[in-house]
């Protein structure tokens, strides 16, 4: 939160540049992902996924920077 809307040293573009980067990249896993197992053929357990990966990764992040 503090890097999209806090960041004053950080360019508005750059920020939204990487936010658009953020949701291209987990795009793929959200087509993959029913086509991998049964059990994620809806469209709310797909974004749960994919929300508990992103949510992962940013907290690798946040403890491993």
């Amino acid at each position: 939160m503090y890097y999209l809307f806090l960041a004053n040293d950080i360019n508005f573009n750059i920020r939204v540049e990487n936010l658009t980067g953020n949701i291209i990249g987990f795009v793929p896993f959200g087509f993959i992902l029913p086509l991998l197992s049964s059990k994620f053929q809806s469209f709310k357990k797909v974004t749960v996924a994919t929300f508990c990966l992103s949510l992962a990764f940013e907290l690798c992040n946040l403890f491993l920077d």
